[in-house]
């Protein structure tokens, strides 16, 4: 297969590499124009992606959670109101809960702080 780019006269030679779900990558050769040109709309693609990530965690993901701590909370503070045995394991759930939003969250941060970086890096 051939491709032609805006930038070239001539047809860039490649091909296409089909997977088992009807997908598509086109492999172009290594230091042609449209190579170039494809690695940077794959770089673009995968910022976008992992900016849609970020975001979708900051709106959806991460009030869920804080919700679920919350009712933890809730449910510990009842349970420990009757000298429940089982205060102790809800408490337990709820300090893993936050942990792991915590890790999430700073998982987020650095890979938020790695796309500014790039921006930076790339303007």
């Amino acid at each position: 297969m051939a491709v032609r780019t805006p930038k070239t006269n001539a047809a860039e030679p490649g091909h296409l590499v089909r997977s088992r779900h009807s997908l598509g990558c086109l492999m172009l050769n290594e230091g042609s124009i449209a190579s170039n040109e494809f690695e940077q709309g794959r770089l673009v693609g995968k910022e976008q992606e992992r900016m849609r990530i970020v975001r979708m965690f900051h709106e959806e993901i991460s009030s869920g959670m804080l919700g679920a701590v919350f009712k933890i909370h809730q449910a510990q503070e009842k349970l420990n109101s009757v000298n429940s045995p089982e205060a102790e394991t809800v408490s337990e759930a709820s300090e893993l809960l936050s942990d792991a939003i915590e890790k999430m969250s700073d998982v987020m941060d650095d890979e938020k702080k790695e796309s500014e970086a790039a921006d930076r890096d790339s303007a």
